[in-house]
């Protein structure tokens, strides 16, 4: 009896125990090449960031992320700073990581005396494949930052050095983001935001500048997606307008190269319905006005290939302004769509956080669905495992 329990033991020993030592589908270390930096498509032909000095600035911004690289510390890749060596027997070991400046937003406004300048820029950091120039995953990273000047406006050199601290805040985040990232070479499940609309009552209260811009929905697209990949750990497939044509040019071995990318397996959909101002009639304060800011848009989540929703509801966030007494409101148009994108952001931003951790109060109070939300942002969370 005692020998045909030895022959038991042995035989888990053999069979199960290697079980327990499975490492999972990232666990193999991948060798990432440096692509170095780049600019991307949807940046101003006037931008102040190429102001600075395009090659000499764009070297600094290479030298600086190289060096950051040693502060990265991840199991799943190793980033090599030689070139790479195109191999055609081996296409899956030919990965590449470049960073892109995908975006920059500068708004001027005075509100009385008050000149504000607020600066925003949105970086992606981009594995691909190099031998066929297809994404293997998409980091967006979204840093802002204001500065004020009294009776007078911001000047191009205080500008430029709010930009510069910028980037220096964005290297903090690259390493951080890098040291939380899961890559694989490849990923069986992907998501990124699919559709994106503003509407009217939105529209309306944007500035002619931000009407204009043809890259308004990919504005949006971004910085939600950099909220979501923030706090969630996850990449997500670039906002592209036309599927057919989706792709990123970048720079890479100075040569000018496409990057495709693949149609997401679960759609975000995002509808912009209103901006709204409202003031608050029982402040009793005489130098002080305060008004609330609010945003309202429809989140939906949805995998088309099965039909299932995973979240469909409309949300909404408000923020609190104090303008001095002396300001007219017939001045506002000039100045508060600042509190309405902070207003916006905040929604983002708020939004995002439901997965990692449900805010059962906002959800209650600033939400309506059919679903229910709180369980609806559990299945979201879930999605977002399924896509690392």
């Amino acid at each position: 009896m005692r020998r045909k329990n030895v022959f038991k033991n042995l035989v888990f020993c053999l069979f199960f125990l290697p079980l327990f030592y499975l490492k999972p589908a990232y666990s193999e270390t991948t060798k990432v090449v440096f692509g170095g930096f780049s600019y991307g498509t949807n940046l101003p032909e006037k931008s102040i960031f190429k102001t600075l000095g395009l090659n000499n600035e764009a070297y600094s911004i290479n030298s600086k992320l190289r060096s950051a690289i040693q502060k990265i510390n991840n199991d799943t890749f190793k980033i090599d700073l030689g070139d790479l060596k195109t191999q055609s027997n081996d296409p899956e070991n030919q990965i590449v990581m470049l960073v892109a400046l995908d975006d920059e937003n500068i708004f001027d406004t005075i509100m009385g005396d008050v000149h504000v300048t607020n600066a925003s820029l949105t970086f992606r950091i981009v594995f691909f494949n190099a031998f066929n120039n297809t994404l293997v995953a998409s980091i967006p990273i979204e840093i802002r930052q204001d500065i004020q000047a009294y009776k007078r406006r911001n000047t191009l050199s205080e500008k430029i050095v709010v930009i510069k601290k910028i980037y220096e805040a964005f290297l903090d985040e690259y390493v951080s983001s890098l040291n939380n990232f899961k890559l694989k070479k490849k990923y069986n499940l992907r998501i990124g935001i699919k559709n994106i609309t503003v509407e009217k009552e939105a529209l309306e209260k944007m500035p002619n500048k931000l009407k204009k811009d043809v890259f308004l929905k990919e504005k949006f697209a971004t910085s939600m997606s950099a909220f979501i990949s923030k706090n969630n750990n996850v990449a997500l497939v670039p906002y592209s307008v036309d599927r057919t044509q989706s792709s990123i040019t970048a720079k890479f071995q100075d040569k000018q190269v496409q990057i495709k990318f693949p149609d997401p397996d679960f759609y975000i959909d995002i509808n912009i319905k209103k901006l709204v101002r409202f003031e608050d009639k029982r402040n009793e304060r005489a130098t002080n006005q305060v008004f609330y800011y609010g945003s309202g848009l429809h989140f939906k989540v949805y995998q088309p290939e099965t039909k299932k929703v995973v979240i469909d509801g409309y949300m909404k966030r408000v923020t609190t302004q104090e303008l001095p007494d002396n300001i007219d409101k017939a001045s506002f148009k000039n100045f508060e769509w600042f509190f309405y994108n902070n207003s916006l952001k905040a929604l983002f931003k708020k939004i995002s956080e439901q997965t990692p951790k449900s805010d059962n109060k906002w959800i209650k109070t600033s939400t309506e669905s059919k679903l229910k939300l709180v369980k609806a942002f559990k299945e979201l969370n879930e999605v977002y495992q399924k896509c690392r």
